[in-house]
């Protein structure tokens, strides 16, 4: 949980406008040690995800980004509607 935690914050560390000073390579490694049951991970693990985030970041779909197709939306209607058919039958 905590490199998972410690990626979100890089991504937004490195990729928010309101972010003056940016994390280096060597903080994120710092930040980080100690997370693997009290030992360190590889340091070539900590670089890789550093400068694999910090290239191109990821980023959360809004709601209003979502690719599903109304005729999608219409198909999942109608498998909930026959689902609840059934459990009303049954």
């Amino acid at each position: 949980y905590v490199l998972a935690y410690s990626i979100i914050m890089l991504n937004t560390d490195a990729h928010s406008p309101k972010v003056m000073k940016k994390m280096t390579k060597d903080e994120f490694k710092r930040n980080n040690r100690g997370i693997n049951d009290g030992a360190d991970l590889p340091p070539e693990l900590l670089e890789g995800i550093y400068d694999r985030i910090t290239a191109s970041g990821f980023k959360v779909k809004d709601d209003d980004e979502s690719d599903a197709s109304p005729a999608a939306s219409s198909a999942d209607l109608d498998k909930t509607s026959s689902q609840a058919k059934y459990r009303a039958e049954a």
